[in-house]
């Protein structure tokens, strides 16, 4: 049991994918080395990449790497000595970003070297506006996305160098911005950082592997606004004398420089929620509210130094772990925030302010959503009146619809004005009052990032129009990107609890009373005990019900719905499948023997027919077949949104591979399958002729009977009577006939036999 819990979490982890998910960032020069590499790994954790730089052509194929990966970016190439392009800058990243800006990376810039009594004005001012005048005047555009009080995470990186902390001979007007990159840092810092919960940071590069560092004999160059190229890079022979012998990066620990994405993974650590509190004026070794006063912040100090001098090493190895310790690690967060309940996430955000910043700004706690726990509700008909938690009035204007979703809206309604309900990806409503008109407000508006929604056994939820809802979303004239749904549990049973007392675990000295007291009830009680055991182990596993030869393993929905699954196929993933049998495919049948889409309803196992075991379509595999031939798995997985994380099965078969998956309709089966051994014979290996059962009259049944008793199933045809071929019948009565049915006859022969 444990391995196989181990595995179901591996399936539905995808950490570190989305720590930046729903942030908008500006990464200046991004158009190749260190600000290239940060803008790809920004987008890879979910936020979307604003690509400025000079070069227009460089800019756009950023963008379009990211796109193309799945991510999202927006080139807007320019200047960045040009006041007028930081403007358009900042208000094309709010557009894209819905008004919101949350990062941003003051990258952009070069080197143009000269010692000190040969640096003319042009190249002192130049370097100076880029590296220093330029970054503020766009941090100074950008104020009114980040002095905002919305609790939203919001970080600006200045890059600086070792330059700047050192100094470094030919660089004096180098040294010199990449120094003020500091000052700024701390300044912004400490205006923004109290009151806005603004996270300034300063990253000074060393040895990095771009262009800055190649050989300067290489060509590298920039050009200025007014056409001067500025040639890049350090001479070769000043190079080698670097990197060439013993000496080599002496001065650099792991003895090698750095590569542009070892830098941007810096650059992503610290706008990451893992640098959550790292972005005050100054590091102090006491950790302190960005609200504590001077004193408050001494006292502190005073009290943490204390402490520190009267503990041993020893004292300080085993310092308890708080749990502000452990929901503060990301992974930890990740794995156990779905098995709290939301009312005890709630109820620890109100401790305090610590727990609540977590709790609302880390997306991670509220990726899945189980709601069937606390939004039980009263349902009775409108017509008995209003009710204490209804807020609007009882009148003609007020749908049914309107009605029953009323619940639901409030709670969503909530969690949208703090900020909270774009992080849900998994959302489950299983056996709660959920409209379709609910469905497509969580299907259409934007509000909503829901992938994998579940709404098994929904009350109030009309089928007709929730198929509508569906076909509207998968429509051909769809924006681009939608729908987000992705996944869709509808047809299975809703997941509840079910506690059975076993006749082991009877109270000692219990009596049964009324009629249970006697020993033939009890009997029976115990058998009926026992078969509600196996049905409860049998519904509780839905891997099982669909991968093994369980027989009915679904109640066959409405005949409409076949369609709606045709048309979602690709797009929305359902917890069941159309039958792939060859009759539904008209190259494949004659168009007497063609059936409609159908959704499958019979499970077969993965042993495949009796006599070729296999299957004419193929049996499905998890990682081989289409997601269309795989059901979802329920209930929805916790730590994955994805339709794979769903469709994950988590046994294996005898030789270590995924399990084989065939599921078929009841039309496809008829006459060829077993209801009790659940055998069943394909169409490639056995024609069964067409029957005229239905037909027979009571003495043709009769005849038949005969014949049976007297010639056995191989002197029997489709239509009663004696056969002349002598081609045996697989089944007959919807039971084998080389098996069960002769069980059937043999269990129930008296003196005379079964037919006497």
């Amino acid at each position: 049991m444990a391995s196989k819990r181990v595995e179901q979490i591996a399936a539905h982890l995808n950490f570190p994918k989305g720590m930046l998910a729903g942030q908008v960032a500006i990464v200046t020069g991004s158009g190749q080395g260190i600000g290239a590499e940060t803008a790809r790994l920004f987008a890879n954790e979910g936020a979307k990449v604003v690509i400025s730089d000079i070069d227009a052509v460089k800019a756009k194929k950023v963008a379009d790497e990211i796109n193309s990966a799945g991510g999202s970016a927006l080139a807007v190439p320019g200047d960045m000595l040009d006041d007028k392009y930081l403007g358009d800058l900042v208000k094309k990243t709010a557009e894209f970003g819905n008004g919101k800006i949350h990062i941003i990376v003051n990258n952009a810039g070069y080197t143009w070297d000269g010692v000190i009594h040969k640096t003319t004005d042009k190249q002192w001012d130049t370097i100076i506006a880029l590296h220093n005048t330029q970054p503020f005047k766009l941090v100074r555009n950008a104020a009114p996305y980040f002095r905002v009080k919305d609790g939203e995470p919001r970080s600006i990186v200045n890059i600086s160098s070792t330059s700047g902390l050192h100094g470094n001979a030919g660089q004096a007007n180098y040294a010199l911005a990449k120094a003020g990159v500091v000052g700024l840092t701390k300044t912004i810092a400490k205006e923004w950082g109290p009151s806005f919960g603004v996270r300034a940071n300063t990253v000074a590069f060393g040895y990095i592997m771009t262009r800055l560092t190649a050989a300067k004999e290489e060509g590298a160059f920039v050009t200025t606004p007014d056409g001067e190229k500025v040639a890049l890079g350090i001479p070769q022979a000043q190079k080698a004398g670097r990197e060439e012998g013993a000496a080599a990066f002496k001065d650099i620990p792991l003895g090698r420089p750095g590569t542009a994405t070892e830098a941007a993974s810096a650059i992503l650590a610290v706008v990451s929620p893992l640098f959550s509190y790292i972005g005050l004026p100054a590091a102090t070794p006491v950790v302190v509210t960005r609200s504590a006063s001077r004193h408050q912040h001494q006292q502190h100090q005073h009290q943490y130094r204390t402490l520190l001098n009267s503990l041993s090493m020893d004292d300080v190895r085993t310092l308890p772990t708080t749990l502000l310790d452990l929901l503060s690690n990301a992974i930890v967060l990740r794995q156990t925030a779905p098995y709290i309940p939301v009312s005890s996430i709630t109820a620890l955000s109100a401790t305090c302010r610590t727990f609540r910043d977590i709790v609302n700004s880390q997306s991670d706690v509220w990726r899945y959503l189980d709601l069937t726990k606390i939004a039980q509700i009263d349902t009775s008909p409108i017509d008995v009146g209003g009710v204490t938690w209804r807020a609007e009035r009882m009148d003609e204007s007020l749908t049914e619809d309107d009605f029953y979703a009323g619940p639901l809206r409030g709670i969503f309604s909530n969690l949208h004005q703090r900020r909270i309900l774009k992080y849900v990806q998994t959302l489950v409503l299983d056996g709660l009052s959920v409209p379709a008109d609910l469905v497509r407000e969580i299907v259409a508006e934007d509000r909503y990032s829901v992938r994998t929604l579940s709404i098994r056994e929904a009350k109030h939820l009309n089928q007709s129009k929730l198929q509508q809802v569906l076909r509207y979303a998968v429509r051909p004239t769809r924006a681009e990107g939608t729908p987000k749904l992705k996944a869709l549990y509808f047809f299975g049973p809703k997941d509840a609890a079910r506690y059975m007392i076993g006749q082991q675990q009877r109270l000692e000295g219990s009596q049964a009373l009324g009629v249970m007291a006697s020993e033939g009830a009890q009997i029976g009680a115990e058998w009926n005990e026992r078969s509600s055991n196996s049905l409860s182990t049998s519904l509780g596993d839905e891997e099982t019900k669909w991968y093994n030869a369980t027989g009915r393993a679904l109640r066959r929905p409405q005949s409409d719905w076949p369609d709606t699954l045709a048309v979602c196929k690709g797009l929305i993933a359902f917890d069941t499948v159309l039958c792939r049998g060859p009759r539904h495919d008209i190259t494949k049948t004659n168009s007497h023997d063609f059936l409609q889409p159908t959704i499958a309803t019979i499970a077969l196992g993965p042993f495949g027919c009796e006599m070729c075991h296999s299957c004419p379509e193929s049996p499905a595999v998890f990682g081989k077949a289409a997601e269309s031939a795989l059901p979802l798995l329920g209930p929805a997985p916790s730590h994955g949104s994805t339709v794979r994380a769903a469709q994950h099965p988590h046994s294996r078969s005898s030789d270590g591979g995924m399990p084989q998956l065939i599921l078929r309709c009841e039309d496809c089966l008829r006459g060829r399958w077993c209801e009790r051994c659940n055998r069943w014979w394909c169409e490639d290996c056995y024609e069964e002729p067409v029957s005229r059962m239905h037909l027979r009259t009571e003495l043709q049944q009769v005849e038949t009977r005969e014949d049976l008793q007297r010639n056995g199933w191989t002197g029997v045809t489709a239509d009663g009577k004696a056969s002349v071929s002598g081609a045996p019948f697989k089944v007959y009565s919807r039971l084998c006939t080389e098996h069960c049915l002769i069980k059937e006859m043999m269990h129930g022969a008296g003196s005379n036999g079964m037919w006497g």
